[in-house]
């Protein structure tokens, strides 16, 4: 990124004073200030739907559902739990003791009474003040013909849950959560490398609305918003 920048100022700062000594005067002084005043898709930033970054963060639950019909190998729990919370701590310089990992979330889950426990009722539970649900939809992990590359797929609906109320907070667009696909045509690491970058994909694009995202890191390659999952059964 300092190279691209340093490129555009050794190809404008040339013709910046071309045009002054050529007697572009007050116009062209004002399409250079409108230039230079300009801010980079670098500089960008796409404004976050629900905040989490102020001087005081709250006690964030991130409870991954898988129903019982997505029948998986991987552990995709674990994986997107731990995916999402380095992403919390990484984007949103959340400490991670405002955060709790999968063996307390599993430990708390088994011990409670059988069948589900409501989210905000698991949050209140560890002492959290927000739940980031997460509940998983499609997956899919295919090896491709004649080959050892994989192909991957994963969606899920994300929403962020306040404890106290069991109000919804985020997203406000729907009452429903946001769905975020995300996948890849090919990987060559196994298995257990694609799964960790689907979760990590998942985690970017599920984190990426709490805090004001730069333009040029909001879309990442494995964005998959706008398409049918049927198309990667293909």
């Amino acid at each position: 990124m300092k190279k691209r920048i340093r490129s555009f100022w050794l190809i404008l700062l040339p013709v910046a004073a071309l045009l002054l000594f050529a007697g572009g005067g007050c116009q062209t002084g004002v399409l250079l200030a409108g230039i230079l005043g300009s801010p980079t898709r670098h500089e960008k930033t796409v404004e976050a739907e629900y905040d989490l970054t102020g001087e005081v963060q709250p006690h964030i639950l991130v409870l991954v559902n898988q129903p019982g019909w997505l029948v998986t190998r991987q552990n995709l729990r674990f994986h997107v739990t731990a995916a999402v919370n380095k992403s919390l701590m990484k984007k949103l310089d959340m400490p991670a003791e405002l955060l709790f990992d999968y063996r307390r979330i599993s430990e708390s889950r088994s011990s409670g009474p059988a069948g589900s426990v409501p989210p905000a009722e698991l949050g209140s539970k560890l002492g959290a003040d927000m739940v980031l649900l997460v509940v998983l939809e499609n997956y899919r992990l295919n090896n491709m013909p004649e080959s050892d590359y994989l192909k991957g797929f994963l969606q899920a609906q994300a929403a962020l849950l306040e404890v106290s109320t069991g109000d919804k907070l985020w997203p406000a667009e729907t009452p429903y959560g946001k769905t975020i696909p995300v996948g890849f045509e090919i990987e060559a690491g196994g298995r257990e490398v694609a799964v960790k970058r689907l979760a990590r994909s998942l985690a970017h694009c599920i984190t990426r609305y709490f805090y004001d995202c730069p333009m040029d890191q909001f879309r990442i390659s494995d964005d998959r918003t706008g398409e049918a999952w049927e198309n990667w059964e293909r």
